[in-house]
């Protein structure tokens, strides 16, 4: 299990350097309009989202089915919209 949390935090690790290059290489990919949205919206729901990914991860070590973990994260997809 505990290489099961180094992956997680290791793909995090990667994914958000990356996301952000992108960004800061093709800034004209962004509209004005999007750029006027409010960053707090986001900043709330990259929280959530990261305290959700942090929850699931450690239910994993107490969950005995792990499928329920799987059928949990699928399961908040619609919920969330």
């Amino acid at each position: 299990t505990t290489i099961l949390f180094f992956l997680s935090v290791l793909s995090t690790f990667i994914y958000i350097p990356t996301s952000f290059t992108y960004i800061w290489l093709f800034p004209s990919h962004i509209s004005d309009e999007e750029r006027t949205i409010p960053k707090r919206t986001f900043a709330v729901m990259g929280f959530l989202d990261a305290l959700s990914g942090i929850m699931l991860t450690i239910a994993i070590n107490f969950v005995t089915k792990r499928t329920l973990v799987i059928l949990l994260q699928q399961t908040a997809i619609p919920i969330s919209m």
